[in-house]
C-alpha cells in the first residue's frame, strides 16, 4: 500500500506534509488554490486569474475551483460557463505551465459552490450519484473527457458531503436539557446512508483512478471544513489511488453558520466550548491515526 500523503492548509497557499517520514524533502508538496468566483467580487475584491502569478513560483500544484455535477445525467459540468468556457479560463489557467515549468493544474469539483437546493439536501446529488455504478461511470466518463480536453493534470475531487451542524450557544439549563435529550433519544442523524456513501466514495475514487492511470492524470480528495472525515473518509482504502489529500482547516466558524458567536474561524488547536475536531492538529492526527 502506497502512504497517503495529508496536508492541512490554513490560507491559499499550502504545504503538505506527508506521513510517511521516509519522504524525501523534494517530494514534498506546496498546492495553492484558485477558487474562480474571487472574479465576480465586487470592486478591490475581485481577484482575477493573473493575481495568483507571483505565487506560481513556490507552487507545485495549483488546483482550480470549482466545477459541478448535472443533476439530470450526472456529468460533470463547468459552474460558470461564461467565465470557464468563453472567456476560456480553463484553457487560461492550464496555460500557466509553459510559464512554470513543473507545475501540476487540477479541476476541482464541488468544493460547496453547486448549490443547487435548500437547507440539508443541496448537495443531495453528491451522495445520489455515489449510489449506483452507472452514475458513477457517467461522472468519470465526463471528469476524464473535461479534464483531457482542457490540458489539466488531474482532478480533484472536494466532495460535497453533509456538514455537521454549529455547536449552537446556550445556557447552563439549556444545555443539560439538550444533554438529557442525547441520552434519551440519541444525537440527530444527518445521512442515514452515511456508512454505505462511505463505502461508495470509495469505489468512486478507484475507478477514477483505474481509467486516469492510463493517461497519467493525478487524483487527489480535498476534505471540506466541517465534514466529519470520521464518517466519509477511509484513509486505509483511499491510500492506493490519490495522490494526496489536503485537510481544509478553515471556516469552521463563519458568520452563516454560527451569526451569534464570533470566534477563530480556524484554529490550529482545540479551544474551550468548541466541537473537538475543529481545528487543524485533531484532522491530521485523525488521518494519521487511521492511515495507520
Amino acid at each position: 500500500m502506497e502512504p497517503i500523503k495529508i496536508g492541512a492548509f490554513l490560507a491559499f497557499v499550502v504545504l503538505i506534509s506527508f506521513i510517511d517520514q521516509s519522504i524525501s524533502a523534494t517530494d514534498n508538496k506546496v498546492v495553492c488554490y484558485y477558487d474562480s468566483q474571487a472574479y465576480n467580487r465586487p470592486g478591490n475584491g475581485k481577484f482575477d486569474l493573473p493575481f495568483v502569478e507571483p505565487a506560481l513560483q513556490f507552487c507545485t500544484h495549483l488546483i482550480y475551483g470549482y466545477a459541478g455535477i448535472k443533476e439530470e445525467n450526472f456529468n460533470i459540468i463547468p459552474l460558470d460557463e461564461a467565465l470557464d468556457i468563453h472567456r476560456q479560463n480553463y484553457k487560461h489557467v492550464t496555460d500557466l505551465k509553459r510559464r512554470f515549468p513543473g507545475l501540476r493544474v487540477l479541476l476541482s469539483v464541488g468544493g460547496n459552490r453547486d448549490v443547487s437546493g435548500e437547507g440539508s439536501d443541496k448537495n443531495l446529488k453528491y451522495r445520489a450519484l455515489l449510489e449506483s455504478v452507472e452514475t458513477r461511470l457517467a461522472f468519470v466518463n465526463s471528469a476524464h473527457n473535461l479534464v483531457k480536453t482542457y490540458g489539466f493534470d488531474g482532478l480533484d475531487l472536494a466532495w460535497e458531503f453533509p456538514e455537521s451542524k454549529p455547536k449552537k450557544i446556550r445556557n447552563k439549563v439549556s444545555a443539560w436539557f439538550v444533554n438529557l435529550k442525547h441520552k434519551i433519544v440519541g444525537e440527530s442523524v444527518i445521512d442515514e446512508k452515511a456508512e454505505e456513501h462511505k463505502e461508495q466514495f470509495t469505489a468512486l475514487v478507484r475507478e477514477i483512478k483505474n481509467v486516469f492511470r492510463h493517461d497519467g492524470l493525478l487524483l487527489t480528495v480535498s476534505q471540506l471544513p466541517n465534514v466529519n472525515s470520521t464518517v466519509y473518509f477511509d484513509a486505509k482504502q483511499l491510500s492506493p489511488n490519490v495522490d494526496f489529500v489536503t485537510l481544509q482547516a478553515f471556516d469552521y466558524h463563519t458568520p452563516e453558520r454560527n451569526p451569534k458567536e464570533l470566534d477563530y474561524p480556524a484554529p490550529l488547536y482545540e479551544l474551550l466550548d468548541r466541537k473537538f475536531d475543529e481545528n487543524a492538529d485533531y484532522q491530521v492526527r485523525h488521518w494519521y491515526k487511521t492511515y495507520k
